[in-house]
């Protein structure tokens, strides 16, 4: 009995030593294997433990080792497999995935035309941390906390959060009206002809642009030309000028814009005019006559037929005053017995007394 209590307890122990045997073998298998051992130092190890993984390109090479502080920063000791080729602008990086899952370590090999080997600095290793996103994220999640910014509003404030499902309900509401094709703008969305309309309209938008980047019209040309656009300039300040001298006072216009008096007396004539005008509508005064009263109308239509019935003798020298405005001949014998009187008046005056002279010139006018 007592034999087999002591096989007992000798098998027991042999299964517990061979269970510590594996597992320190697991644990450390990678003392066992080849490998490239590294140490790079971060300025923050980010929460990455021993045994974390090392990726490559997605792929794990390796682990972490022992994780120690160098002064103020964290020397991490990376076991890479001894077929990992790095080169001298190889980096480090610690990444923190988004979930709760543990940190690890990423490796960029670098380019094989770095000019510089991986083993010049594979003794002076610095690696980039990754931020810390609790602590950047927490003071955002302390001001959606308390009402601040955009988002915090909507969270906390609830006459915005109404606002907004009254907005999401109309736009429900609109969507719903586009999709029963009711509105204009599911006119425009379900109605082929009126989509065709707006594409031939954008077209023509387009042809229109394109002439313009031509130079062709009239716009096109003021665009393109340096000439109409030149002469366009000059149009602008040469109304600018013109606008200066009204403000000025100067010109018609200008004085008619600032002179005071003479607006005065402009409103004046038209204030006079309006008054014409009102005495003709109601019939006071000759012109009102002329254009009223059917009978004065008539007459002086006579009147004017009779002045023109004159002015056409006179024109063709008809009668006394005719021939003297058409005949030429009437006209030299006039002229030659004025010329002669004239002579007469002035030889008596020069040989006779005053009244010798009068009686010559009552003599000369009398029958």
């Amino acid at each position: 009995m007592k034999h087999a209590r002591e096989l007992i307890v000798g098998v027991v122990f042999l299964l517990a030593v061979t269970v510590l045997v594996s597992v320190a073998v697991a644990t450390r298998r990678d003392d066992f294997t080849p490998k490239k051992v590294l140490t790079v130092v971060f300025d923050n190890a980010g929460g990455l433990e021993r045994g974390a993984k090392v990726l490559l390109s997605g792929i794990e090479v390796g682990s972490i080792g022992d994780i120690t502080l160098r002064k103020t920063k964290a020397a991490v000791v990376i076991n890479l497999r001894e077929d990992v080729v790095l080169y001298g602008d190889a980096k480090f990086y610690i990444e923190v995935p988004l979930a709760l899952a543990k940190p690890y370590v990423t490796i960029d090999p670098g380019t094989a035309d770095f000019p510089e080997s991986f083993e010049l600095r594979k003794d002076n290793l610095t690696g980039i941390s990754s931020p810390n996103l609790l602590k950047e994220v927490a003071p955002i999640l302390a001001k959606i906390r308390n009402g601040e910014g955009s988002f915090g509003k909507f969270l906390t404030d609830d006459a915005l959060y109404n606002d907004a499902s009254a907005a999401m309900a109309e736009a429900k509401a609109a969507i719903a009206k586009i999709n029963t094709g009711s509105g204009a703008l599911a006119t425009l969305i379900n109605d082929e002809t009126v989509a065709k309309d707006l594409r031939d309209a954008v077209a023509s938008i387009k042809d229109i642009g394109e002439k313009i980047d031509q130079g062709k019209g009239v716009l096109g040309a003021l665009i393109n030309d340096e000439a109409s656009a030149k002469e366009l300039k000059d149009a602008l300040a040469a109304i600018n000028d013109i606008t200066e001298k009204i403000n000025n006072g100067k010109g018609a216009i200008g004085v008619l814009v600032n002179d005071e008096q003479l607006g005065a007396d402009l409103a004046s004539a038209v204030k006079r005019i309006n008054q014409i005008t009102a005495q003709v509508e109601s019939g006071e005064g000759l012109l009102a006559t002329l254009l009223t009263d059917k009978k004065a109308g008539q007459q002086f239509k006579a009147i004017v037929s009779d002045v023109n019935e004159v002015t056409r003798g006179l024109r063709e020298g008809e009668g006394t005053v005719g021939k003297l405005l058409r005949d030429d001949a009437v006209f030299n014998q006039i002229e030659s017995l004025l010329k002669r009187l004239n002579d007469s008046i002035e030889s008596a005056r020069e040989q006779a007394p005053i009244s010798a002279f009068a009686s010559l010139i009552a003599g000369a006018v009398g029958p």
